[in-house]
């Protein structure tokens, strides 16, 4: 089976309601601007998605027997629509969102988290958190309101380079579109 490092869409910011604790945040709900690019986001090493999105592949119960591998429910999330998002879409909803948490291992699930420790100049030693999912995974999303998402096909070897990797997906996000990977190959 075919994997993807994925790099999501985010949102700009949390709520203003959002509480924080030791510059964690907590109690946090989303602020959305614009419509956001998909239905599956993230944010602040946390992952959200839309209700219709969970119901269609994450949940176990609704989405007929072939639910994604690596994620589970974690809480419905509070949204408000900021003043640029009220003078832009004055009758709009932004429907429901839902936190995930990913827990699948790398590789193994359609979604998965791989934690690889990294050594900087500056900030000196982090873990980093890498978005690992499968080509099933991958064209599910895309199928469901996610067109945006870029990301290219790793193999486990490439671990030692998925920095330098998620280097390029930034700086040239449109040249690595999962949808032009596919090129029709969804089905």
């Amino acid at each position: 089976m075919k994997y993807f490092l994925i790099l999501l869409n985010s949102i700009a910011n949390y709520d203003i309601h959002t509480e924080y604790e030791n510059f964690n945040a907590k109690n946090y709900g989303l602020d959305f601007s614009y419509f956001p690019l998909d239905d599956f986001l993230g944010y602040d090493g946390k992952y959200f998605c839309t209700e219709r999105l969970f119901i269609s592949i994450f949940n176990q119960k609704t989405s007929f027997h072939d639910f994604s591998s690596g994620v589970r429910f974690k809480q419905v999330i509070r949204v408000t629509k900021n003043s640029n998002w009220n003078s832009l879409y004055p009758e709009a909803a932004t429907g429901n969102w839902i936190e995930v948490e990913l827990f699948g291992k790398a590789f193994e699930c359609d979604f998965g988290i791989l934690k690889i420790p990294i050594e900087h100049e500056v900030v000196k030693n982090y873990v980093a958190d890498f978005l690992i999912v499968s080509e099933n995974g991958v064209k599910k999303l895309l199928l469901n309101h996610c067109p945006y998402l870029a990301g290219c096909e790793i193999a486990p070897n490439d671990i030692s380079m998925l920095n330098s990797i998620l280097g390029k997906i930034i700086k040239n996000r449109d040249n690595f579109l999962l949808l032009k990977h596919f090129k029709g190959d969804i089905f």
